[in-house]
């Protein structure tokens, strides 16, 4: 039977990319019967992405030390959240594709075991 995992891979997207994939994931999991309590809420990684999204803006208008670092902090935070609801989602789809896929995180790959 394959074992299903969830791709980590979103964590070296460029920035542009990582807030649209959270966008997709708040989509995938607001209202998810499948996925009623993770670690994070949507209300929670919305937050994060939205802090994410101006920490980028400042860093791109600033272009100085202070807004980049503040900007690779928020990233790291989103990113961690995101991971924790990935590890959320590969615990509780059962091992069922289409339930892992209906939170939008893609499949990594399987393994049999």
């Amino acid at each position: 039977m394959p074992r299903y995992k969830v791709c980590l891979a979103f964590a070296e997207l460029a920035d542009v990319a990582l807030d649209e994939f959270a966008v997709a994931i708040i989509t995938g999991m607001t209202g998810n019967a499948s996925y009623p309590t993770p670690p994070v809420t949507v209300a929670q990684l919305g937050m994060l992405r939205s802090a994410f999204e101006d920490a980028a803006v400042a860093a791109a208008a600033q272009r100085g030390r202070a807004a980049t670092a503040a900007k690779n902090l928020a990233r790291d935070a989103l990113v961690l959240a995101l991971r924790k609801n990935a590890a959320y989602v590969e615990l509780t789809c059962n091992n069922d594709l289409p339930t892992l896929l209906s939170s939008w995180f893609e499949a990594a790959s399987h393994l049999e075991t």
